[in-house]
């Protein structure tokens, strides 16, 4: 089972993945979440919390980085919560934000090990409707249940603004079902509990019979992907090259492979 069916398996309750004892803290202390990664034991295994909508890429990584970088463990989840445990004092090696806010919130508290920030990789915003008719923001008048985040999620922030832009988010806010990261709001509509929900493009691009807006990129901060070695890693030369790994070339093809854009001159 790939990383990203476990994250779905976990969010339903039926995850029975094997996980190191240092993996299961974190499951406990993030609520939803799901281990991945290229199967080895702990010795230099670098230990990753990442955004939930890394996951594909993660588990095709971890499939293909034999040789190029450490073997690996991740924790998907909301930016936001992954950054809260580690503050609570998850054992983490790694984390990758879907933006910068948490990167900055946890270096601010002296969790980042200096100099280690690296930016490698960037998404786009999209409406999706049930309907494939709609294609245009304004349709979000017509539906009764819209998925997205709270704002604290990188995601859930991003959409408000891009709303906010449209002059939508007053008119809509009331049919907003709150989920709880991108990986759960796509899994809500991919099972049409709702009309509408606001994606990653690296989500949107697996659907079909579905309606898409894709959002100007002015409409919000721009959906950077970034990463950073923990001060307490345990792994933390590991975790250096492991990070740097994804700016070389066989991880940027993957990432081209799953949706994302790789930033220019990264």
């Amino acid at each position: 089972m790939g990383c990203g069916a476990r994250a779905a398996a976990y969010e339903a309750g039926m995850l029975r993945a094997h996980l190191s004892s240092a993996a299961l803290s974190a499951a406990f202390l993030l609520g939803t979440g799901a281990a991945c990664g290229n199967r080895a034991t702990d010795g230099d295994t670098v230990h990753v919390f990442a955004a939930s909508s890394l996951a594909r890429f993660l588990d095709a990584y971890a499939k293909h980085a034999d040789g190029h970088a450490p073997t690996f463990t991740t924790q998907v989840d909301a930016s936001s919560r992954l950054a809260r445990s580690i503050d609570a004092g998850a054992n983490a090696d790694v984390m990758i934000s879907a933006d910068e806010e948490w990167i900055d919130w946890l270096d601010k508290r002296g969790h980042l090990e200096p100099g280690t920030r690296v930016p490698f990789a960037t998404n786009r915003l999209v409406i999706v409707f049930a309907e494939a008719s709609k294609r245009r923001a304004e349709d979000l008048l017509d539906v009764e249940r819209i998925a997205m985040p709270d704002d604290h999620v990188p995601l859930g922030r991003y959409g408000h603004d891009a709303l906010v832009k449209y002059g939508l988010w007053e008119r809509v806010r009331g049919r907003v079902v709150t989920t709880e990261n991108a990986q759960a709001t796509f899994a809500w509509f991919e099972r049409r509990e709702v009309g509408a929900a606001i994606v990653y493009a690296t989500d949107a691009r697996k659907l079909t019979n579905a309606g898409s807006v894709t959002v100007p990129e002015s409409f919000h901060t721009p959906v950077r992907y970034t990463g950073a070695v923990l001060k307490d890693a345990k792994h933390k030369e590991a975790a250096k090259k492991w990070l740097h790994a994804l700016t070389l070339e066989r991880a940027r093809t993957i990432l081209r492979d799953e949706g994302f854009e790789v930033p220019r001159g990264n």
